[in-house]
């Protein structure tokens, strides 16, 4: 029995690299992009409305009931 597997194991380890092989050069191939994913896109991450973004001045005027100095933990 050790001889039986001692000479089917190599063979069957060659088939196993070139299935492997083929494999990775089947997942690497460029292929067309799925229907959901072409060009044009619905959904946008930011959105181009062209809507002004706040001022930075705005962004670091004091708001009230926040302490305007310290480390802003509670003592």
């Amino acid at each position: 029995m050790l001889i039986v597997a001692a000479l089917l194991t190599p063979p069957l380890l060659l088939c196993a690299v070139l299935a492997l092989g083929r494999y990775e050069d089947h997942m690497l191939a460029r292929s067309a992009p799925a229907r959901h994913a072409r060009p044009r896109r619905h959904l946008r991450l930011v959105s181009g409305s062209g809507a002004p973004s706040p001022s930075p001045a705005a962004d670091s005027a004091p708001r009230a009931g926040l302490p305007t100095t310290g480390s802003g933990h509670a003592a």
